[in-house]
């Protein structure tokens, strides 16, 4: 994994705000997102804020396609759709993603995220991204 194609991915503000990281692992490029307090969205359940889940599904999705692609610029998303499969505890998050298809102009990528100390799938997303 060539760290500089992803530069233009991690220098977001926001994305530096939530600490998110890639790691490269035997199964492949994963994001990582370290459990910090500022990300806690409801803290009577406790639970992770939905914007932080969507957010690793949407950036993991992103460096997949950056990293198929080669490409150092960050692709424009057109459409996406979440679904927020459970209650995301107070721990760390990771996610991985596919691309369904791609052609000249359009990619679609499926990503999922889950929590490793108890392997639940906390969500799920298709990413319609312009490539072109």
């Amino acid at each position: 994994m060539n760290g500089d194609n992803f530069a233009p991915l991690l220098a977001l503000p926001y994305v530096r705000m939530l600490g998110f990281e890639l790691r490269q692992e035997d199964e492949g490029l994963r994001g990582h997102l370290p459990f910090a307090d500022h990300l806690i969205g409801n803290p009577l359940v406790p639970a992770l804020h939905g914007g932080v889940v969507g957010a690793l599904l949407h950036l993991t999705a992103s460096a997949w396609l950056m990293a198929e692609a080669g490409a150092g610029k960050v692709p424009q998303v057109f459409s996406c759709t979440i679904e927020y499969l459970a209650s995301p505890e107070l721990r760390d998050c990771v996610a991985s993603a596919e691309i369904v298809s791609r052609t000249r102009r359009f990619a679609n990528v499926r990503s999922q995220a889950w929590q490793p100390h108890s392997g639940k799938m906390i969500g799920a997303a298709t990413l319609q991204f312009l490539v072109a």
